[in-house]
């Protein structure tokens, strides 16, 4: 198989030279790394800072109608169904003589 002058020019080119090839490439493997390292910095970053919101303490405090959940606030039988579905998290507002639909609810 013969081969041209151009393939062996290549080739002599890359021999002569593999020493700048080989600096130039490791410059640009740097480059690169350095890239990822930043980039892995500020994922690291972020995570931490994701990770301490969600494990800071966030109590909201509200008042709920019961009604507001229920298409038909007539119903008892729904007005106990939602009022079982809620009994977890809200705390019933007594009123002087009777109970409110008013539930006073705390979340984290």
């Amino acid at each position: 198989m013969v081969e041209s002058s151009w393939d062996l020019g290549i080739l002599f080119f890359l021999n002569s030279n593999s020493g700048l090839i080989q600096a130039i490439s490791t410059v640009v493997l740097v480059v690169i790394t350095a890239f990822y390292a930043l980039q892995t910095k500020r994922t690291v970053q972020e995570i931490r800072r994701q990770t301490k919101i969600q494990q800071m303490p966030v109590i909201m405090l509200f008042v709920r109608d019961i009604r507001d959940y229920m298409d038909n606030a007539a119903d008892y039988d729904q007005q106990q169904k939602y009022r079982r579905k809620f009994e977890d998290f809200l705390i019933r507002i007594r009123t002087e003589g009777e109970s409110s639909n008013y539930y006073l609810g705390v979340r984290n």
